[in-house]
C-alpha cells in the first residue's frame, strides 16, 4: 500500500472524495452566507438612518446593506439602494423600509426577497427573476405586492395603501376584515390600485389627482442604478452612532400595528433583556428597562447626560447586585464595611453629614446612652429626671447653647476594674 507524499495516512482510494470536498469548499459562493452584503446605500438626502440590530450606524455612500437592515427618512430625506441583483430602491421622505428577508444564489440572482414598507413612499425597480420559483414580495399595511420584475410607487399608511404601476404586471392581495386571504387581482402597467384595510380593492385605469398630488418629487422620476465610481469602495463597517433604545423600539412596533409580530421578534432582546438568547446583559433599572451605559469613560464618575441614568452596580462573577439602601440614590451604593462593624447612619448617602439628633427621654423619664458609649453596669437609677432642653437649644441669655457639641466626658463605670493582660504588665516592667 502507497501513501501519497505530503498527506499522510491517506490512501489512493480516497482521494477522489478528498478532492471533491475540497472543490466544494473552494467553489462555495460568499455571498450566500447568512448576513452577507446584498446592496449599498447611493444616495443620501437630508436625515437618513440605517438600523441593524439595536444600533444606528453611519450612512454615507458606500455603506452596504444586510438582510433584516431598516433604512429611515425624515421628513425631508430620501435614499436610494442599489442591490447586488440589479434592483434599485427608492425611499422617499417620512419612510421606514425593512429588508427582511433578501437571499441570492452564486450568480447574485434572487432566490426569495421580502421587503416591508412599514410607512411613507417606496419606488421599487426589480429585476426580472431568473426562476420560476422566485418569490420577491413588499408588504404594505393594507396590501401584499408580487413581483416577477416590474417598476412601480407604493404608498404605505397605517390603514390605506396604494400602488402605481409604472412596467410590467404585478399581483396585489390582502387580507380581509377577518384576516382571510382576498383573491389576488392582476394590475397592469399605467394602473393603480387602492385599498383600505378591510375593504375590498379599487383599480383604476390611471392614479387620481389626490395621488399625483401627494407623490413626492424624490419618488416621481425613473429610477437608475448609481454604481461606485472607479476608486470608490464599499463601506464595510460603517461606525456605529448610538444604540436604539427600549422606549424607541416600543415606538416603532406602537406605529407599525400591522407589523407587531414582525417587530417584536425582530427587538425581542431589547424588550426582554432576561431571555436565554438576549443580547443585552446585566441588571435592569428599577422601572424594568435594561441599563443605560454611559459613553464617556469613566461609567459613575463621569458626566452622564441629563436624562441618562448612570449603570447600575453590577458585581463580579454570579453574585447578585445588591439593591441600595433607603435614602440612598437610584443606581448608588454605600462603600463596604467590613465584616462585624455596625452601620451608624443606613439612610444617610455617602460623603454626608449625618444631622445631629436629640435624645429623646424613654418611657422611664431616663435618657438613652449615647451613640458609642457603654451605658455603665447597673445601669442609672430609676426616676432620675432627664435633662430638658427647648427647641431652639438656647441657654438663658437667648444665645445658641454650644454645650451639646463637646460631649460631657464619660464616668467610669462602678464595676472593678480587671487587671491587664501579661503581656501589658511585662511591657509596663521594661
Amino acid at each position: 500500500m502507497h501513501m501519497i507524499p505530503g498527506i499522510p495516512n491517506l490512501r489512493p482510494a480516497h482521494l477522489g472524495l478528498w478532492l471533491a470536498a475540497l472543490l466544494v469548499l473552494l467553489t462555495a459562493n460568499p455571498a450566500r452566507a447568512e448576513g452577507e452584503a446584498v446592496g449599498i446605500l447611493t444616495e443620501m438626502v437630508g436625515t437618513v438612518r440605517l438600523l441593524r440590530g439595536d444600533s444606528y450606524l453611519e450612512v454615507q455612500r458606500g455603506v452596504e446593506v444586510h438582510p433584516q437592515d431598516i433604512v429611515e427618512t425624515g421628513t425631508n430625506g430620501s435614499a436610494q439602494l442599489d442591490l447586488k441583483d440589479g434592483s434599485v430602491l427608492k425611499l422617499g421622505p417620512g419612510s421606514r423600509l425593512a429588508l427582511s428577508d433578501y437571499k441570492l444564489d452564486k450568480n447574485r440572482n434572487v432566490v426569495s426577497a421580502s421587503l416591508d414598507i412599514l410607512t411613507g413612499w417606496l419606488r421599487f425597480a426589480v429585476s426580472k427573476l431568473r426562476k420560476d420559483d422566485s418569490k420577491y414580495r413588499i408588504n404594505a399595511p393594507s396590501l401584499t405586492i408580487g413581483i416577477r420584475g416590474t417598476e412601480g410607487v407604493v404608498e404605505a399608511g397605517n390603514r390605506e395603501g396604494g400602488v402605481h404601476l409604472v412596467t410590467g404586471r404585478i399581483e396585489v392581495g390582502g387580507l380581509d376584515a377577518q384576516g382571510k386571504p382576498l383573491p389576488p387581482v392582476q394590475v397592469n402597467a399605467g394602473e393603480y390600485i387602492q385599498r383600505l384595510q378591510g375593504q375590498a380593492f379599487r383599480r383604476l385605469p390611471t392614479p387620481p389627482p389626490a395621488f399625483n398630488n401627494r407623490v413626492p418629487r424624490d419618488v416621481v422620476l425613473k429610477l437608475a442604478a448609481k454604481p461606485l465610481k472607479p476608486g470608490e469602495r464599499p463601506v464595510i463597517k460603517p461606525r456605529v452612532v448610538r444604540q436604539l433604545t427600549r422606549t424607541e423600539a416600543q415606538q416603532i412596533i406602537q406605529r407599525h400595528p400591522h407589523a407587531q409580530e414582525i417587530l417584536k421578534r425582530r427587538f425581542q432582546p431589547l424588550l426582554n433583556p432576561g431571555a436565554p438568547d438576549a443580547r443585552l446583559k446585566g441588571p435592569t433599572r428599577p422601572d424594568g428597562a435594561p441599563p443605560v451605559v454611559s459613553p464617556i469613560p469613566g461609567g459613575i464618575g463621569g458626566q452622564i447626560p441629563p436624562g441618562r441614568l448612570a449603570p447600575v452596580f453590577q458585581p463580579p462573577g454570579d453574585a447578585k447586585p445588591v439593591p441600595p439602601k433607603q435614602g440612598l440614590l437610584p443606581g448608588t451604593l454605600s462603600p463596604p464595611i467590613p465584616p462585624g462593624v455596625p452601620v451608624p447612619y443606613p439612610n444617610v448617602r455617602p460623603g454626608v453629614t449625618p444631622p445631629k439628633t436629640k435624645a429623646v427621654p424613654g418611657p422611664s423619664g431616663v435618657l438613652p446612652a449615647k451613640p458609642g458609649l457603654a451605658a455603665p453596669v447597673g445601669g442609672v437609677p430609676a426616676g432620675t429626671p432627664a435633662k430638658k432642653k427647648d427647641a431652639q437649644d438656647t441657654d438663658a441669655s437667648g444665645q445658641p447653647d454650644s454645650s451639646s457639641a463637646t460631649p460631657p466626658p464619660h464616668k467610669p463605670s462602678a464595676t472593678p476594674n480587671h487587671p491587664p493582660p501579661r503581656k501589658v504588665i511585662r511591657m509596663l516592667m521594661r
